[in-house]
């Protein structure tokens, strides 16, 4: 992942010694948090996590990146953490929850790369996303936990504080111990559809450089007899395969919406024709 960034925030008095005195060794990238989960907006989960930031220190910037992830879909987490991630300064502070095993022994982690921190649970999203992890820690030292202790909101009671105090620049070694076994996701070679966005566009994990662009994408009901540049190459209804802004081959409805119309879902496999 590539990123690059400035700004400092400023040590407040209430942080433990150990924050303050790394807030005075660390450059100015500070202070920015990006939030990523599968809350949605209808609830308070959201906002109460913001509320645990704050409480820890409210001088910290938070983005929200999506609260939309379909929820427990950790694939999807690691490919927009991954696809999002080089479009942020460097030193920005990633907290993903998507957490299907929230409540059970699962891991909660601090990831530290040559560009970023990402705080969240031990499930192969922070580590696929990451993509160039330096540094691995458990979450065992309580101290930088929240004064809530529940068994099924992680969220606010731990991946928040943590990735605020993180955010001001206590390093990772003081949340807890090396891990060196961390989570990942199972690698998968068959081509497929990895998420689908609000508009109901498919996008797969196929590059365009693996297909030709004259290659015939099928998947399921969906069949495009080449790969296209824009949306505005086919009719207004019919479907087409494209290269979207991810450098993804991408099966949509041109003003449609190609995974209700067609029955696409997570997780159908995509045959283009090259690859057979």
């Amino acid at each position: 992942m590539l990123f690059a960034w400035p700004v400092s925030a400023p040590a407040r008095s209430k942080r433990p010694k150990a924050a303050v005195a790394a807030l005075s060794q660390r450059s100015q990238a500070d202070g920015l948090i990006v939030l990523l989960t599968d809350f949605g907006v209808s609830d308070p989960y959201v906002g109460v996590m913001k509320g645990a930031i704050a409480s820890v220190n409210p001088d910290l910037r938070v983005i929200d990146l999506t609260h939309e992830i379909a929820p427990h879909d950790i694939c999807c987490a690691a490919f927009f953490l991954a696809q999002s991630g080089p479009h942020f300064p460097q030193g920005t502070t990633f907290i993903v929850v998507v957490d299907p095993g929230a409540g059970s022994d699962r891991r909660g982690l601090i990831v530290r790369t040559q560009h970023a921190t990402l705080a969240g649970p031990d499930n192969g999203v922070l580590i696929q996303g990451a993509g160039d992890a330096a540094e691995i820690h458990s979450l065992t030292e309580t101290r930088w936990h929240g004064s809530c202790r529940s068994h099924t909101f992680p969220g606010r009671d731990v991946f928040a504080p943590v990735g605020a105090h993180a955010a001001g620049g206590t390093p990772p070694g003081q949340f807890g111990s090396l891990v060196r076994d961390p989570v990942h996701l199972p690698e998968s070679a068959a081509s497929r559809v990895i998420c689908i966005d609000r508009f109901g566009n498919a996008v797969t994990n196929v590059r365009p450089d693996a297909i030709s662009a004259e290659a015939t994408v099928r998947c399921g009901e969906f069949e495009a007899q080449r790969v296209s540049l824009t949306y505005a190459t086919a009719n207004p209804g019919d479907a087409l395969a494209l290269v979207n802004s991810y450098g993804l081959v991408e099966l949509a409805v041109n003003q449609g919406n190609a995974a209700e119309s067609l029955r696409i879902s997570v997780g159908d496999r995509v045959y283009p024709e090259d690859v057979y």
